[in-house]
């Protein structure tokens, strides 16, 4: 996930990726102000307004 945010960050700008704790697991979220991308890069998805939150399971 580094290897694939460093090359987000190069190709799109500014990437936000924090982790989310869940009562079973962590999530990975990817962020931009249109377009969410998810920590894997099958998600891409284009928004009218707002941030989008791409959430994916991380195993512990």
């Amino acid at each position: 996930m580094e290897e694939l945010s460093r090359l987000l960050k190069f190709e799109l700008g500014t990437v936000e990726a924090f982790p989310i704790r869940s009562p079973t697991r962590w999530s990975m979220y990817v962020t931009y102000p249109d377009v969410a991308v998810s920590t894997d890069g099958s998600s891409l998805t284009k928004l009218k307004s707002g941030i989008y939150l791409e959430r994916v399971s991380v195993n512990d």
